[in-house]
């Protein structure tokens, strides 16, 4: 998980459409204006619809032009919207939390000594 964090960590964005617009973002649309306002080409980027559907996933094919957008968050608007990024995170919508309830198991019968073998009961 760590190298997957690394790669994702420098090539992922995550583009949240903020505010209320009656328009929504499509990929269509944020690459155009990635092309039109950051220089992206449509070969240096791909661009997935993400849950919820007002989010969308950017992977890039060089880390620089992923830093470049990056640093364009909450600068440039699409279909009527600010456009925050944030980089991938294994902790993208995370939250802390305790389990409610606690459970034990315990195998029963089992041998006390390594190599002894357990003698299964016929039903």
């Amino acid at each position: 998980m760590d190298a997957l964090e690394v790669r994702y960590g420098h090539y992922v964005l995550l583009a949240t459409a903020v505010g209320y617009g009656e328009e929504k973002v499509t990929p269509v649309a944020l690459l155009a204006t990635l092309e039109k306002r950051c220089g992206v080409l449509p070969s240096e980027v791909v661009i997935e619809v993400a849950c919820p559907p007002h989010d969308l996933w950017l992977t890039f094919s060089m880390e620089e032009k992923c830093t470049d957008v990056l640093f364009s968050s909450m600068k440039i608007k699409c279909c009527r919207r600010w456009l925050q990024f944030s980089r991938w995170s294994k902790m993208v919508r995370a939250q802390p939390g305790a389990l409610e309830y606690k459970s034990k198991l315990s195998f029963d019968g089992l041998p006390n000594q390594p190599g002894q073998r357990l003698r299964c009961k016929k039903f």
